[in-house]
């Protein structure tokens, strides 16, 4: 009792501290500028999230996104100046947004605004870095094979999606980023950046002033058209089973994929709270069952991306392949059944955790920034980052029960990568 009232008390200081405040502006170009003044912490983060990822390209262009991003903020005068002065500029492709993010002491804001202005305005695209970027590129996806790990999640989730946008990989494939040239780069990023599909959001300590110009610099970009995010076509609805042979690994790497809410659901929070009652750790209930009782893995537990539409829950587990089928028969028991294998203290003690991780990782500015953005991207608005401490402190054991029938069924993908003998 008295362990949870210090929970509490150190729950509150930190919310406190780290979520109020905060407000948001629509400019006239349809750009959402959020900002979080934070004058205790001498930084500046600046996150622009855009909508699109993954729906920006085809399999024509696969992995553009990445390379026109990466490209476009290493040729610029920015990346420099920042680096100068000890902060960090970074630009990459996600499955629903890209995101450019700045973080730097305040200190140097106002010689940071022209350049960034310079990094939107006069595009530049260094044919040096470019050629660079794409033979990086290229050797990580022909190197794959070398990464096991990366190789089976890239076949789980190409399997699992079935041509729908998710089932691409950000790097892209060897073939479409072999084709792409400098025009192909400039047409995507003339595409992408537009204000009726960017989040702007900034925190730290800033003057007014400071925040005006980047309103006023940021209102200057083209509004261009929304995006519109098709979900059809991203839920799972048949079972499948793929089993894939590789000639470098000794143990099997299975990955059980179910049908999950997008982000904007009502289950959202509970359904990520399951993922780490379930497979969260060495505490886990995975952990506790496949690896303590039964001896069976090297590596075990579960997770759920926040995607804007179907997402996947997701048990994986590393092990003999002639345990393969045990595991998955314990897989979904836990999952039918989960009033059997799930207490109070499970539930309480994976609350404890995703609270303590998230409240931690949001003292930084650049997370302040990135969470505000994220959550606005998601639908779920600037500020929800509030509503989630407290509604992730409202779950119980039976709701944690519900979500997992709900979600853990029959209807599922089954992606095996298994030792060539």
């Amino acid at each position: 009792m008295l362990k949870r009232a210090r929970f509490i008390i150190i729950l509150l200081l930190f919310s406190s501290a780290v979520y109020a405040g905060g407000s948001k502006v629509i400019l006239d170009n349809g750009i959402k500028f959020i900002e979080n003044k934070r004058d205790y912490n001498p930084t500046f983060s600046l996150v622009i999230m855009i909508k699109g990822g993954l729906f920006l390209e085809n399999d024509k262009n696969s992995g553009i996104g990445n390379i026109a991003l990466s490209t476009w903020v290493k040729s610029s005068e920015l990346l420099k100046y920042v680096e100068e002065k000890g902060g960090s500029l970074h630009a990459s492709n996600g499955s629903d947004f890209a995101e450019i993010s700045l973080s730097i002491p305040s200190k140097y804001i106002d010689s940071v605004l022209p350049l960034l202005e310079k990094l939107f305005f006069e595009r530049k695209i260094d044919d040096k870095i470019f050629d660079n970027e794409k033979r990086i590129t290229l050797m990580r996806i022909k190197t794959i094979l070398d990464r096991p790990d990366e190789y089976a999640i890239k076949n789980f989730m190409k399997t699992t999606y079935n041509g729908f946008p998710y089932s691409r990989d950000v790097s892209g494939d060897y073939d479409t980023v072999d084709k792409l040239t400098i025009d192909d780069i400039k047409s995507y990023l003339n595409k992408l950046i537009s204000g009726k599909n960017m989040i702007v959001s900034i925190a730290g300590s800033f003057e007014k002033e400071q925040s005006e110009k980047l309103k006023t610099f940021f209102e200057k970009l083209n509004e261009g058209h929304e995006i519109k995010i098709d979900c059809n076509g991203s839920e799972i609805v048949d079972t499948k089973k793929v089993e894939l042979p590789h000639k470098n690994i000794k143990q099997a790497k299975l990955f059980l994929g179910f049908d999950a809410p997008p982000a904007n659901s009502n289950d959202y929070i509970k359904v990520k709270l399951l993922a780490d009652v379930l497979g969260g750790g060495m505490s886990s209930v995975f952990f506790n069952i496949l690896r303590k009782e039964k001896g069976y893995a090297y590596s075990v537990g579960s997770f759920y991306p926040s995607k804007l539409c179907n997402s996947r829950f997701v048990n994986y587990i590393g092990m003999n392949y002639e345990n393969v089928d045990d595991a998955v028969a314990t897989f979904l028991s836990v999952g039918k059944n989960p009033e059997k294998y799930i207490s109070k203290e499970d539930v309480s003690k994976a609350k404890n955790y995703l609270m303590g991780r998230i409240l931690m990782e949001a003292q930084t500015n650049y997370k302040r920034a990135w969470y505000a953005a994220f959550f606005e991207l998601l639908g779920l608005g600037y500020d929800f980052f509030d509503s989630y401490i407290d509604n992730l402190e409202n779950i119980t054991l039976e709701d944690i029960i519900i979500v997992a029938k709900k979600y853990i069924n029959d209807k599922y993908t089954l992606f095996i990568l298994k030792p060539t003998n």
